[in-house]
């Protein structure tokens, strides 16, 4: 309903760690996603920290993957948000585990995000970026987005980017410095990961 009344066309769609559960709720939303919102749709898969370990997420990712349906879905996929737990998203030892996932989809991290030293520390692990909220701090998100956007002229591609959340705050002030708080980072265009 809320896809027809209000042309919805980009989605959150949440994953909590059980696989079968989320394969049929994924299956189910696809469903509804692909008939109903517009042909260039976009969504993001949020982890919520509920993997407790990179080979978790392998597995789930492989089963999205071997079911037609949700692999055809997936394709519209921009990016996954911290499927790991914040005890373990930040380990040297992911590295290692990223390095031998080279086809491995977009993740970024938001619970971990943390302090000034998460995101360079997430990066060099092999993650692509950072959430933007502000109540995690407008200025350490400026902080990570000029990182972003150095890393990006020394590698001469769009490979890091930030994304934005507002929380599901509301009207008046609240929303008003969010969508002030996106425009200033430059995050504008879902599509175009080179303006994220």
């Amino acid at each position: 309903d809320c896809i027809t009344s209000y042309g919805l066309c980009h989605f959150k769609i949440k994953v909590n760690g059980q696989p079968d559960t989320d394969l049929e709720r994924l299956s189910a939303l696809s469903e509804i996603i692909s008939q109903n919102a517009p042909a260039d749709f976009a969504f993001t898969l949020d982890g919520n920290e509920q993997f407790k370990s990179i080979t978790d997420f392998q597995a789930f990712w492989q089963s999205v993957q071997e079911d037609d349906g949700l692999r055809n879905f997936f394709k519209s996929l921009l990016f996954i948000e911290q499927p790991l737990h914040r005890d373990i998203a930040l380990e040297e030892s992911l590295r290692e585990q990223f390095d031998q996932w080279p086809d491995r989809p977009p993740v970024i991290i938001d619970e971990s995000d943390a302090t000034l030293e998460s995101l360079p520390a997430a990066l060099r692990l092999g993650y692509a970026g950072p959430s933007h909220k502000n109540c995690k701090g407008i200025f350490k998100s400026l902080v990570n987005r000029q990182l972003i956007n150095d890393l990006n002229r020394e590698v001469d591609e769009p490979r890091y980017f930030q994304s934005g959340e507002d929380l599901a705050n509301v009207a008046v002030i609240p929303l008003q410095e969010d969508l002030a708080s996106i425009v200033a980072l430059g995050v504008d265009q879902l599509h175009d990961q080179t303006n994220l």
